[in-house]
């Protein structure tokens, strides 16, 4: 698959560009692709629609590693330059999405009046403990995350 996308696209600053197009509507040095519902590029070969990044990533590294999928680091759907990608478990991809908020991982324990952390590791629930103010409990939170998930944040 590398020698092919390879004979059939040019890469650029994260760019894919057609250097063999596969239709009267496309021109040689084009960009590549289109942005798909879920904000990612992607791109019509042999009838087939393929993200650009997973394009990039082979025509750089020849193939994928089975079980991991292709991340970009900054959480840009856009950015497919090839230092943004990396190869990540599912489970490492879902740590690194956007759709974090600031009380991920702590909640209000009405009965005991203190705020719980809790975080989720290897399947299975961990509680960090109570805590008489959100930001304590926040902070230990945010500790055992930087802790157990490192990079994915």
């Amino acid at each position: 698959m590398k020698d092919y996308y390879n004979e059939r696209f040019s890469y650029f600053d994260g760019g894919l560009y057609w250097k063999q197009p596969q239709s009267n509507r496309l021109k040689a040095g084009q960009l590549a692709g289109s942005i798909d519902g879920r904000g990612y590029l992607r791109t019509s070969i042999d009838g087939e629609l393929i993200g650009n990044h997973l394009i990039i990533w082979i025509m750089h590294y020849g193939q994928t590693t089975k079980g991991l999928c292709i991340d970009h680091r900054d959480r840009n759907k856009l950015n497919n330059r090839i230092e943004n990608l990396r190869e990540i478990t599912r489970t490492q991809n879902n740590l690194n999405s956007d759709s974090r908020l600031k009380a991920r991982g702590i909640s209000y324990d009405k009965v005991r009046h203190k705020w719980r952390a809790q975080i989720s590791a290897e399947n299975r629930n961990i509680t960090l403990g109570r805590f008489d103010t959100e930001e304590e409990a926040h902070t230990a939170y945010r500790e055992a995350y930087d802790e157990l998930h490192g990079d994915f944040k």
